[in-house]
């Protein structure tokens, strides 16, 4: 059945046997005619003491079971008051969202409230031709973690009730703005609200009746993003009961006229405020008499002024929509944090927020003015060099038809006389049918301060590196002067490391880091006695022995201090070996940290390369053949070929 359901219509025949005076024939002809106009439904109308099914699930404030467990809220209450005054006798049956729409297309109940009207559902459900009220739908954060733009939202988890319109609309609209998001369906907008609470989801999708008047109480705040203007209606199955619709329908025409009637009554009660009234009072009054002077004038002119009235009223109902609609879009624009611009497909301006005019520091008229040369419209990249006019994000976003996000650019500011950088989002805009977008909106928000934030903390952590360089190296040289003959072998020992990093392609500052251990992994020994470290001759099992804790002992000097990477691990593991066999703990395989066994290839090769107290320089063949073949079980196989390859071709030099 069509949205605006068709009513039977009778005009009643009288019959006579004598013969009428003009004058009666003359009223039963205007009696006549005012019936064909009006749409009676005497014959289909529901019949007092019927029983109406009316489903009830939870939507406050519009659908919802209350506190003493009786049906409540804005359908609730128009519905019973319509059946008081027809004679009805409600039943009302809970149940969930989905059950609802499936008993109510099964015919299990009669009429189903707070439906949103689609397509979709016209092909399975009657609806009355008079919405009951219009809706929109809007997304709802927690409020430690706000959204203020729809860019935001890429990769969070949303919630929304699972199977309605919000879901389908919101999915739609995703894939248009091609933002890939986590959709979470809900059995309820309560479940919805609390998992967005409990910080299981980032958002939660529900009608502005419920989101509004529920939000606070969940500890959400309302986005600027909202989407589906949708009108809601009772339904009831299709085919089965237009007489109760169309019942539904002549209240709601007769209450919309009415100030005080019911209808304006319990929205007053279930919105945050009251509407305003379709009508001041002293129209009403209006309206009434000329309709009572028409219809003294003649029964036809009173058919075509009624008719050209309700299509007044309809044409004024739609403007004041679109007006309302204009204003709420229009507070948002100007009450949005983010800039927003709209340029035309040549690139002129044609609107500006005021948040964009102090972003940039120019008036709406002054962005209009395009001077080439002048500093205002000279953009900055990341890197300082200039972008080009073309690749504008606004330019880019019209030349691909697709939206063009988070680009990172500095902007003119002229009363501060210096850049300020935002994050822009350049959005082509369509007409509806048209491949072709005709104008495009780009948002920025500024980020310089987060921008200065993050320069001064890394110009610090530079000062913090070069200062823990300084100190490390000042370690190493203690060592060093204690110990003659191996000058510069801790540095020689932290070059080659670096290089064989450098060559597995760990990360930057995992390279710095094996540097670092590199410089220091001797620094234990400080503990032992200078003549054991320059004896030229044999050393004695208790000197060995001392010569073995020297990993600990270092990891024991530097354990306190707190570097920002496992360097005193390194030092104690340096002498460690692949098949356990290696000093002080045993470890082998994985459980030695890969710098260790970067450092302890590089210490072997290091040492057997040049010249000690106790023996002549071996050269680096045999060093290789040490670490190599010889003893493969002992050594990481893959740090000792990037150790060969860096060698073989002068890549690294211990000499000079």
């Amino acid at each position: 059945m069509a949205r605006r359901a068709q009513k039977s219509k009778s005009i009643t025949t009288i019959r006579t046997g004598g013969r009428l005076s003009r004058f009666t024939l003359f009223l039963l002809v205007v009696i006549a005619l005012g019936a064909g106009s009006t749409e009676l439904a005497v014959a289909d109308a529901p019949s007092r003491d019927r029983i109406v099914r009316f489903g009830v699930y939870e939507n406050q404030p519009k659908v919802f079971t209350n506190e003493e467990g009786h049906p409540s809220g804005l359908f609730v209450e128009l519905f019973a008051e319509i059946a008081r005054q027809e004679g009805w006798k409600p039943e009302y049956v809970p149940c969930a969202w989905s059950e609802c729409l499936l008993a109510l297309g099964e015919g299990r109940i009669d009429l189903m409230p707070d439906v949103a009207y689609s397509p979709e559902r016209d092909e399975k459900f009657d609806f009355h031709r008079v919405p009951v009220v219009e809706s929109w739908s809007r997304l709802y954060a927690n409020a430690h973690h706000p959204i203020v733009a729809l860019s935001e939202i890429g990769g969070l988890r949303v919630a929304v009730m699972g199977g309605s319109i919000q879901q389908a609309e919101f999915e739609q609209m995703m894939r248009g703005f091609d933002i890939d998001t986590i959709i979470v369906p809900t059995a309820s907008l309560e479940e919805a609200f609390a998992l967005a609470r409990d910080g299981k989801v980032d958002l939660a999708i529900a009608n502005h009746f419920f989101g509004d008047y529920f939000c606070r109480e969940y500890g959400l705040i309302k986005t600027p993003i909202v989407f589906q203007m949708t009108e809601l209606y009772f339904a009831s199955a299709q085919g089965r009961n237009a007489e109760l619709l169309g019942v539904v329908d002549r209240h709601l025409e007769t209450w919309r006229n009415e100030p005080n009637s019911p209808y304006y009554t319990e929205l007053a009660r279930w919105m945050e405020r009251p509407p305003e009234r379709f009508l001041p009072p002293y129209i009403a009054w209006i309206i009434g008499i000329i309709l009572g002077l028409l219809t003294v004038a003649g029964a036809m002119i009173g058919l075509l002024r009624r008719q050209v009235e309700k299509r007044t009223r309809h044409l004024w109902w739609a403007n004041e929509q679109l007006r309302q609609s204009e204003e709420q879009y229009r507070h948002l624009f100007e009450s949005m944090a983010q800039g927003v611009i709209y340029r035309s497909v040549d690139g002129d301006v044609i609107a500006a927020n005021p948040a964009a005019e102090r972003i940039l520091g120019l008036s709406l008229d002054e962005m209009r003015t395009h001077i080439p040369g002048d500093p205002r419209w000279q953009y900055l990249r990341e890197d300082g060099t200039e972008f080009p006019g073309d690749e504008h994000p606004a330019i880019a976003a019209l030349r691909s038809k697709q939206p063009v996000l988070g680009t990172l650019m500095g902007v003119f500011h002229p009363s501060e006389n210096r850049h300020r950088w935002v994050l822009v989002d350049a959005i082509p805009d369509f007409r509806p049918g048209e491949s072709a977008p005709y104008r495009v909106y780009t948002t920025f928000t500024d980020i310089t301060e987060h921008r200065n934030a993050e320069t001064a903390l890394a110009e610090r952590a530079a000062e913090l590196n070069a200062a823990l360089v300084g100190a490390i190296s000042a370690m190493s040289l203690t060592v060093e002067k204690r110990d003659p003959y191996t000058s510069g072998h801790q540095i020689r020992v932290a070059k080659l490391a670096r290089a064989i990093a450098e060559r597995l392609g760990l990360p930057k500052e995992e390279v710095e880091a094996i540097y670092l251990a590199g410089v220091i992994h001797d620094i234990g020994k400080i503990s032992i006695p200078a003549e054991i470290l320059v004896k030229p001759g044999e050393l004695s099992s208790e000197e060995r022995l001392l010569i073995r804790q020297h990993p600990l002992t270092g990891y024991e000097i530097l354990k306190p201090i707190r570097f920002p990477w496992p360097i005193a691990e390194m030092v104690h593991q340096h002498h460690e070996r692949m098949d356990g066999s290696g000093y002080p703990r045993g470890l082998a395989g994985e459980d030695i940290l890969l710098g260790a066994r970067i450092i302890a290839v590089a210490d072997v090769v290091e040492t057997m390369t040049l010249r000690r107290p106790y023996r002549e320089a071996l050269g680096l063949r045999a060093a290789l053949e040490e670490v190599g073949e010889r003893n493969s079980h002992l050594f990481d196989r893959a740090v000792v070929d990037a150790c060969r390859a860096l060698l073989a071709n002068g890549a690294v030099s211990f000499f000079g």
